[in-house]
């Protein structure tokens, strides 16, 4: 398809493009070892075969945690925060995948999710991990090179799609091999994702 982005976007975004991609997969080390966990947390939660886990459990349930309250719980188990950019990123990207799941299925229970929700919800947040690291990266290359605010969410939008479409491929196809899939798995994928971005946008493909 043609692309919606002006010509200035797209010069900057080849001059700074592919030596950003590694350097942004690098740092994204953090945020595929929580989405490993997070895929960890909620599939042990739903087999009850971790016996700290299923304390945990047990006490969220006569608590009667539900909603947000149970949300923050399970982002306080799985990706506690001290104040660290990375930290802060991911409960913010797990907040919003796990929210966009009770959205999406309002009749679920994040304690009792099957293989294919837990993958929803993992593939969210690593996307929403992704597409935020990016778009802040890309964002101020933009904003240096004084292109247009217009121009760049023109070319950012088109970026997170496809990232995000390019990710939901490949997670999808690794939980067909495995519903515990570990960091250097995500990392792999992740990295290849963002690659494949990177080239697609600057007409390498």
């Amino acid at each position: 398809s043609t692309p919606l982005y002006s010509s200035a976007a797209s010069d900057v975004y080849k001059r700074q493009g592919m030596g950003g991609s590694g350097k942004l997969a690098n740092r994204m080390r953090y945020s595929t070892a929580t989405g490993a966990r997070l895929a960890q947390f909620l599939g042990s939660t739903a087999s009850q075969n971790d016996s700290t886990v299923n304390t945990w459990v047990n006490d969220i349930v006569e608590r009667g945690l539900s909603g947000q309250t149970l949300i923050d719980a399970i982002i306080q188990q799985v990706a506690p925060s001290s104040g660290s950019r990375d930290e802060e990123s991911c409960a913010d990207s797990m907040a919003e995948a796990l929210g966009e799941f009770l959205e999406n299925h309002e009749n679920e229970n994040l304690l009792e999710l099957d293989t294919g929700e837990i993958r929803e919800i993992t593939e969210s947040f690593i996307a929403n991990e992704a597409c935020n690291r990016m778009t802040n990266d890309i964002g101020q290359i933009f904003e240096r090179e004084n292109v247009s605010l217009k121009e760049s969410l023109s070319l950012l939008t088109e970026m997170r799609e496809f990232l995000r479409e390019d990710l939901s491929v490949q997670i999808e196809s690794l939980w067909k091999v495995t519903a515990n899939p570990t960091q250097p798995q995500l990392d792999q994928i992740l990295r290849s994702s963002i690659e494949r971005t990177f080239r697609v946008y600057e007409g390498e493909l």
